[in-house]
């Protein structure tokens, strides 16, 4: 019953689990107790799935790039660009949060990304961003931020291995110029 109440209330299990304490507290039968507990359950999935990939996961495979970088964004309301630093081996050995926009829109600050890259020494990097909207698809300033980036990166010989688009049900991987369906 109460599960029902609060997916009435919100329209989705997601919207549930992404909601907040004082939103989950207005739903009837919802206390403090519960609303926290709510409020816990996708950081604690998110720490499981991080240790599940351990300290310094490889990044060898597509399907290896977008789940990481799906865990990285998939929740986040509002935009957010990140880079993903790796070694020579393919080890992440950083993930920086570059920016944080709107709901629509996200600054990459080349600045920031080049700082990342040699604080971590990295050799390879991907930058990832997120579309809380739902299309995964570039827009024009995206392909340009691409071309932007992958230059600078180049004068500092460090490789970009892509740039992904996470939206809430797809991917979508700059390099590949594929959409790629999530399954959860």
């Amino acid at each position: 019953m109460l599960a029902h109440n609060l997916i009435d209330y919100f329209g989705s299990l997601d919207a549930v689990f992404e909601a907040s304490y004082d939103d989950l507290c207005k739903v009837n039968g919802i206390g403090h107790n519960a609303a926290i507990l709510l409020n816990l359950l996708l950081p604690t999935y998110s720490a499981y799935i991080k240790s599940k990939m351990g300290n310094k996961p490889l990044l060898k495979t597509n399907s290896e790039v977008y789940k990481y970088c799906n865990w990285l964004l998939k929740h986040k309301k509002l935009e957010n660009f990140y880079v993903v630093c790796l070694n020579s081996a393919y080890q992440v050995v950083g993930n920086v949060l570059i920016s944080k926009g709107t709901n629509n829109e996200v600054r990459a600050y080349p600045k920031l990304i080049a700082s990342a890259v040699i604080r971590t020494n990295a050799n390879y990097a991907i930058i990832c961003h997120n579309h809380p909207s739902g299309n995964c698809f570039p827009s024009k300033e995206d392909e340009n931020t691409t071309i932007q980036i992958d230059k600078m990166l180049n004068m500092i010989d460090v490789v970009l291995i892509d740039h992904i688009i996470v939206a809430p049900t797809c991917i979508f991987s700059m390099k590949n110029r594929e959409k790629v369906d999530i399954k959860e």
